[in-house]
């Protein structure tokens, strides 16, 4: 469940820094069995792993940005080159 989540995730978020109430949404698109709940829990989760850069205080969704982290962006330039 959490490698689903964290999938779409990791496909609406940018390079560039987006509010996480919008990265939210958009994964709530995709995924509208999930709750706003699992998908922020999700989202803090890859922050703490270090897939995702966040800005703020997470828990305030409207308040706080997250973007890709650095390696993840540099591997994705890598690869549109191929």
């Amino acid at each position: 469940m959490e490698n689903s989540i964290d999938a779409v995730i990791l496909t609406v978020v940018p390079d560039r820094w987006r509010k996480v109430a919008i990265v939210i949404t958009r994964v709530l698109e995709k995924l509208p069995s999930k709750s706003e709940e699992q998908i922020a829990e999700r989202i803090t989760a890859l922050v703490a792993t270090g897939q995702l850069e966040g800005s703020g205080n997470l828990a305030k969704w409207r308040y706080s940005e997250v973007r890709l982290a650095s390696k993840i962006r540099r591997a994705s330039r890598k690869g549109e080159g191929n």
